[in-house]
C-alpha cells in the first residue's frame, strides 16, 4: 500500500499535526483509530478536544488566520465510549468553503490525484459527518460542496456522491462548476466529473460567456466544449463581439487567439453570416484574415484569388500544427485481398494521411509495435499464407527500407503482440501448438526470442495490453469456445493468475489502456458481434461496463490517445467497416470521426507519439478537405 498523503492535509500547520508522508499500512491503521478515538482528524484537535477547521488546504491559503485561528468549528463532547459533535461558528465554514472555491479557481489541478478510501471508521465518526451534511438545513449548500466531496470521497459515503449529483442540477453559477470539475479531476471522481460536463453542456447559457473568468480558460477547452455543442456558435459570436466593444485593442487580440485556436475546420450559415460581420468589424487587424476570407468563399464557391490562396500556401493551410501525438493504421483485408497501406490520423485536421507509400508488407491479423522510431510488422496474413517473418522500418529516417530479423519455424496469425520494456511479447495466435500455448519475449537488440511463461491452454483472438508494471491478458478462443477470462502476466512468473472476468466471453476484441486502467472494445461472442465497451481497473478489481460503441464489431484497429479511443475499422458479421469512432473517456461519450479511405478488417493500429517524426511523415500538404476539392 501507498504512503497516505491527501492532497488536503494541511501541511503542518499545528503543533502537534502528525506527518504521514512516509506512513506504512501499519502507521495508516494507526491513523484511523486515532482518528476514531478523537485524537485528531483531518484538522488536528486541540488538547481541549475541539476540532479546528477540518478541511483546510494549506496553512497559507486558510481563512482562519489571528483571532479565529483557535476558534472551533465544532466542538466535541465526550460520554462513556462515544463523541458527539456539536457545530460552531458556521460562518468560519463558509468562509473557509468559499476560499475553497476561490482556491480552485486560482490552482487548477494539473491531474488526477488518487484519495484514500477509509472506508471503516466508526458510527460515531459517520455520524459526524452526517450532522455537517444533513443537519445543517438538511440540503447541501453550494459552498459546502467542496468539503462535502472530500469527505464523501474518503469515506465512500455514495448517498453523499448521490446528493451532490442531485445539487449539481440547482446550481447556476457555472464557474462555481467548473470548480466542482476541477475538483472532480483531482480527486479523479469519474462520475462526479461526467455528471459535471453534463450539467455544463445542458445549462450553458449567456451568464456563462458573460463571466470574464472564461476569458482564463485554456483554449483547447473552450474548442472542446464548441466541438462537443456545449456551447452554441451563437453564444460563441456573441462573446467575441463583445470582447471587441469592450477595451477594443485587447479583446481583438483574444479573438484573434480564439479563431486561430477554432480554425474554422467548419461553418454553419449562421458563423459565415458572423465572420462576414465580424471582418468589416475588424478588418486588417486580424492575423489570419486571408484564412477567413478562404473559408467564405469555399462556403460559398467563390473563386479564391491568387493572393489569398498564397497565403494559405505559405502558412500551412490554416496554421494547423502538427499534432504531438497520432495513430497509426496499417494493412488489413477486404474481400480476401490484403493491403500493405499505411495511413495516420492527424487529429488536428481530423484527417486520414497516407504514409510510407513505396512500403509492401500486406498483412492482416498480425502485429503492429512501435519501439522507439522502428515499426514492427509480425506474422499475420498475407493474402496467400501465414507469414512467420519479422520486419521493421525506421520512421525516424523515413527511408521505408524494410529490415529483416528472422523468421519463425511456422507462421502465426491473431496473436496478442504488444511492446514491453524495449521488447516485443507475442502471446498466443494461431500457428504451432508452441506459439499458441505460450508467452514469448523478442529482444529486437540481440534478435532472439525466448518463452517467457505458459498460457491456461492454447488460444488464438486474443488481445492484451499493459497497464502499470503488468501485462493484461483478456480473451481468445480455442476453436468454437470462447474465453472471459482476464489473466495477469507478471514478469519472472511462469503461470498467469486469473484476476477477473469480464461480462460476456469474446474474442478478436479491441484491448488497449489508459490513465491506469483497460478497456475492452467489441469482439465476436457467442451470440454474435458485440459494440460492448468494458473496462477492468485493477486497482478495483471488476469489469464494468460502459456506454456501448456506435457500431459493432470485431478484428479492427484499436488505440488510445488523449484520453480518447479510438475503434478503427473492423468486420460486423455481414460489411467491412471504414467506420472510425472515438470514445472520450472523460464525457463518457462516443462520437464519429473520419473514416477511413477504404473498408478493411484485421487491421492493427499503434500510437506515435513524436511531432517531429509526425512532420516528417506528413509530405502531402495539410489541407483542408475543402481546400483538396478546390484544388481539384
Amino acid at each position: 500500500m501507498e504512503s497516505f498523503k491527501s492532497t488536503f492535509m494541511t501541511k503542518n500547520p499545528y503543533q502537534n499535526s502528525t506527518d504521514l508522508e512516509d506512513s506504512t499500512n501499519k502507521e495508516l491503521q494507526q491513523y484511523v483509530e486515532m482518528l476514531a478515538i478523537g485524537k485528531f482528524g483531518i484538522g488536528e484537535i486541540s488538547e481541549n478536544i475541539k476540532l479546528v477547521h477540518p478541511y483546510s488546504i494549506e496553512i497559507n491559503c486558510s481563512h482562519f488566520i489571528g483571532s479565529h485561528s483557535n476558534q472551533p468549528c465544532v466542538a466535541i463532547r465526550l460520554y462513556g465510549n462515544g463523541i458527539d459533535y456539536i457545530p460552531s461558528h458556521s460562518y468560519l465554514l463558509e468562509n473557509e468553503s468559499a476560499h475553497f472555491s476561490n482556491w480552485f479557481m486560482l490552482y487548477p489541478p494539473k491531474g488526477p490525484v488518487s484519495a484514500y478510501k477509509i472506508n471503516f471508521l466508526p458510527e460515531h465518526i459517520l455520524r459526524y459527518i452526517v450532522y455537517f451534511i444533513e443537519k445543517r438545513e438538511v440540503v447541501i449548500y453550494q459552498d459546502h460542496v467542496y468539503p462535502t466531496l472530500i469527505w464523501a470521497d474518503l469515506l465512500q459515503f455514495y448517498h453523499l456522491k448521490a446528493a451532490i449529483r442531485r445539487k449539481l442540477i440547482d446550481l447556476v453559477n457555472c464557474s462555481s462548476c467548473i470548480s466542482i470539475y476541477c475538483l472532480a479531476v483531482w480527486m479523479d471522481m469519474e462520475e462526479v466529473k461526467t455528471y459535471t460536463l453534463k450539467y455544463i453542456a445542458k445549462n450553458i447559457s449567456d451568464a456563462f460567456l458573460e463571466n470574464e473568468k472564461i476569458l482564463n480558460l485554456p483554449s483547447s477547452q473552450l474548442i472542446t466544449l464548441f466541438q462537443r455543442a456545449m456551447i452554441r456558435e451563437d453564444q460563441i459570436w456573441s462573446t467575441i463581439h463583445r470582447w471587441i466593444n469592450v477595451d477594443r485593442k485587447t479583446r481583438i487580440q483574444k479573438a484573434d487567439k480564439l479563431l486561430d485556436e477554432l480554425r474554422l475546420s467548419f461553418l454553419s450559415d449562421f458563423a459565415y453570416k458572423e465572420i462576414t460581420t465580424f471582418l468589416e468589424e475588424v478588418s486588417g487587424q486580424l492575423s489570419f484574415e486571408n484564412d477567413v476570407n478562404a473559408m467564405l468563399c469555399f462556403k460559398t464557391g467563390a473563386l479564391v484569388e491568387d493572393e489569398v490562396m498564397y497565403s494559405l500556401m505559405e502558412r500551412n493551410k490554416f496554421s494547423y500544427r502538427i499534432p504531438s501525438s497520432a495513430v497509426i493504421c496499417h494493412g488489413g483485408i477486404l474481400y480476401d485481398e490484403c493491403s500493405s497501406i499505411v495511413e495516420l490520423y492527424d487529429t488536428e485536421m481530423n484527417e486520414w494521411h497516407k504514409i510510407l507509400p513505396q512500403l509492401q508488407i500486406p498483412a492482416a491479423y498480425h502485429g503492429l509495435v512501435l519501439n522507439k522510431d522502428n515499426l514492427f510488422f509480425i506474422g499475420g496474413y498475407d493474402g496467400e499464407v501465414v507469414s512467420n517473418g519479422i520486419y521493421s522500418i525506421k520512421l525516424e529516417s523515413n527511408t521505408q527500407r524494410v529490415h529483416c530479423y528472422g523468421y519463425l519455424d511456422c507462421g502465426f496469425m491473431n496473436s496478442a503482440i504488444i511492446p514491453f520494456n524495449d521488447n516485443i511479447l507475442f502471446i498466443g495466435g494461431q500457428g504451432s501448438t508452441f506459439s499458441s500455448t505460450n508467452c514469448l519475449m523478442f529482444n529486437p537488440v540481440q534478435n532472439v526470442i525466448y518463452k517467457l511463461c505458459s498460457l491456461p491452454g492454447p488460444r488464438s483472438e486474443l488481445e492484451a495490453a499493459q497497464v502499470g508494471e503488468h501485462v493484461y491478458v483478456v480473451g481468445g478462443r480455442l476453436c468454437s469456445q470462447i474465453f472471459n477470462t482476464i489473466y495477469q502476466l507478471i514478469p519472472g512468473r511462469q503461470n498467469l493468475p486469473l484476476v477477473a472476468t469480464m461480462h460476456f466471453p469474446a474474442a478478436g476484441m479491441g484491448v488497449c489502456a489508459s490513465d491506469g486502467a483497460l478497456y475492452i472494445l467489441g469482439g465476436v461472442t457467442p451470440s454474435g458481434y458485440s459494440n460492448a465497451l468494458q473496462t477492468f481497473d485493477p486497482r478495483e478489481g471488476f469489469v464494468r461496463l460502459l456506454p456501448g460503441m456506435i457500431h459493432m464489431r470485431a478484428y479492427f484497429g484499436v488505440c488510445a490517445l488523449n484520453n480518447n479511443i479510438y475503434a478503427i475499422g473492423g468486420y460486423n458479421g455481414i460489411d467491412y467497416l471504414n467506420d472510425v469512432e472515438m470514445y472520450d473517456i472523460r464525457a463518457g461519450k462516443w462520437m464519429v470521426t473520419k473514416c477511413l479511405k477504404q473498408p478493411r478488417t484485421g487491421n492493427k493500429c499503434v500510437l506515435l507519439e513524436d511531432s517531429d517524426m509526425i512532420n516528417d511523415l506528413i509530405t502531402a500538404p495539410r489541407v483542408s478537405s475543402d481546400v483538396i476539392a478546390l484544388l481539384k
